[in-house]
């Protein structure tokens, strides 16, 4: 009975912290979760359309982009009528659940299938529908993800966290900080990371009856 209270007890406690996790994440204000709501126009389809370059390979309904740009006038409200409904119906065109997977060859023995790279070719009409909704996307981004994080956050550069680190470590020296190191990683006891969280310094002390798919902890190597 120890052992079983000691797991519900540990449970609980995460549970607590998913929830309390949960609800301090950063939310978009409403005017932005409107902008996301509302219908697709033409104007975004155009737009991501132009966006797309010329001269990749088609999916399997043998359509290039420089078609639908050849002729977006023709073909250019249908698409937008055909993804609004898709969109309210919730389900895709079947087309857009289908692709050709073609093999790319990589450097070394050629009869090695490690030495070749499978690609899935979408529809067009698919990937300008994906280029639209990550525009929208784009324009929120800042608002939900940390200013830490650089990467696909439209208007941040990587060199902001190199600069990050540089400070970190300087940081570290200075008030005589322990940083985590790979080398260093094995050494820690089991269930304890101290790191930082969202630019604040934080120990975590996580149970062993933790799920793993909260946090993964290398194992020491037996020796």
């Amino acid at each position: 009975m120890l052992i079983l209270d000691r797991v519900l007890c540990e449970l609980a406690a995460v549970q607590e912290v998913e929830e309390d996790f949960v609800r301090n994440l950063p939310k978009i204000t409403e005017e932005s979760a409107r902008e996301l709501d509302r219908e697709l126009t033409l104007e975004e389809l155009e737009v991501a359309l132009n966006s797309m370059q010329n001269g990749h390979s088609p999916g399997i309904d043998g359509l290039l982009v420089e078609f639908f740009k050849a002729f977006w006038s023709v073909i250019g409200q249908d698409l937008l009528e055909v993804l609004r409904a898709s969109i309210n119906e919730g389900r895709l065109p079947l087309s857009s659940h289908r692709a050709v997977l073609t093999l790319l060859p990589k450097k070394g023995d050629q009869t090695d299938i490690r030495n070749w790279c499978p690609v899935s070719l979408l529809c067009t009409d698919c990937k300008v529908l994906s280029r639209a909704l990550a525009t929208r996307l784009g324009k929120v981004m800042e608002q939900v993800i940390h200013f830490d994080q650089t990467y696909c956050v439209p208007g941040r550069s990587i060199h902001d966290n190199v600069h990050l680190i540089r400070d970190i470590l300087d940081v570290s020296r200075l008030l005589d900080w322990p940083v985590l190191t790979p080398s260093k990683t094995t050494s820690r006891p089991a269930g304890h990371v101290c790191g930082l969280l969202l630019g604040q310094a934080a120990l975590l002390l996580l149970g062993q009856a933790a799920p793993q798919s909260i946090l993964y902890l290398p194992k020491e190597e037996s020796g």
